[in-house]
């Protein structure tokens, strides 16, 4: 089984568009992960795969989007040690048969669409892979 990184576990603390990733060396059935450690109290995000088949610069399609509401890990929204409650979303190729993964020139990105709550001051630490 193969492993490829699509974003790095991260903090942010505001809407943001992650770097696109190569994916056409997945060339078989594949898995997409996205994991979610931590999450201010009181915090509403939303995080969306995106593809695209000429560097992000117009033909993007939006993908897989999980949606987030309230406090997880210890809600410092920071990268800590002690993850208690960690939230693991995964999404096939069987469901997804349209995300443009292993097809050539195409791009994988994850962005934060929303990130909102917590007076003023939301943030998140999460981290995606593709296994394939």
């Amino acid at each position: 089984m193969n492993k490829l990184v699509v974003q790095p576990l991260t903090a942010q603390n505001a809407i943001y568009t992650g770097s696109s990733v190569s994916v056409i060396s997945v060339s078989s059935e594949w898995v997409l992960f996205l994991e979610v450690f931590n999450q201010t109290p009181n915090t509403v995000s939303r995080l969306t795969f995106e593809d695209s088949s000429d560097g992000f610069s117009s033909d993007i399609l939006p993908g897989p989007s999980v949606s987030l509401a309230g406090q997880l890990g210890d809600g410092s929204g920071l990268i800590t040690g002690y993850c208690p409650n960690v939230r693991k979303f995964s999404f096939t190729m069987a469901d997804w048969e349209d995300l443009r993964i292993g097809i050539s020139s195409c791009d994988l990105r994850l962005c934060v669409t929303d990130l909102s709550g917590n007076d003023g001051s939301p943030s998140i630490v999460y981290q995606a892979w593709i296994e394939y």
